[in-house]
This record gives structure tokens, sequence and C-alpha cells, in this order.
């Protein structure tokens, strides 16, 4: 995607613009930025990945420390993973409805 840029304040331009709407100066030739919007969807995407991983190893640790407390699985069990990944996944949705 093409992100047209003011050459004076660097602010996001429309296309056909004479003058930029932020800082009031003539546009002979704007500044073409086509990464800008690519950089922005590939970080939030490694974002919300690194916060999955972060936040799938935290409820491993507090589910298997409870599991483990209580006698409810034994060590190493599946359903330990299964639970845990249920749980990061639900907690990620209600935080991306946000």
């Amino acid at each position: 995607m093409v992100v047209l840029r003011c050459p004076y304040c660097g602010e996001k331009i429309r296309q056909g613009e004479t003058y930029c709407p932020h800082c009031g100066k003539k546009i002979d030739k704007p500044h073409i930025d086509d990464v800008d919007s690519a950089f922005q969807d590939i970080g939030s995407i490694m974002a919300t990945i690194i916060g999955f991983i972060i936040l799938w190893f935290i409820l491993g640790l507090i589910v298997g420390f409870i599991t483990h407390s209580l006698n409810l699985l034994p060590p190493y069990s599946p359903w330990l993973l299964i639970i845990t990944t249920i749980l990061a996944i639900i907690i990620m949705g209600i935080y991306k409805l946000k």
C-alpha cells in the first residue's frame, strides 16, 4: 500500500492534495512511503504472538502449580497443555474484543 506524506511535516496526505492539511505548505512532490502500513501490520501480528506465548507460559505455571498442589492431574499430563491453551485463547479473545 502506497502512503503519501508531506515532505515538510511528514504527516499522511491524500493523493492529489496541493496543500498539506496539517502544516498548510504547498506540496510540489509528496514523499512516497510504501512500507509504512506493512511494518505496522507485521508489528501488530508479532506483538499478538509474543503476548500469546507469554500469557500461555504464565498460565501454564499457574495451572500446573494449582493442579499439582491439589493433586488434580499427574505431572506432565497432556490435559495441562490443553487447559492452558484453551484459557490463553479465551483470554486473548476477550482482550482483542476490547
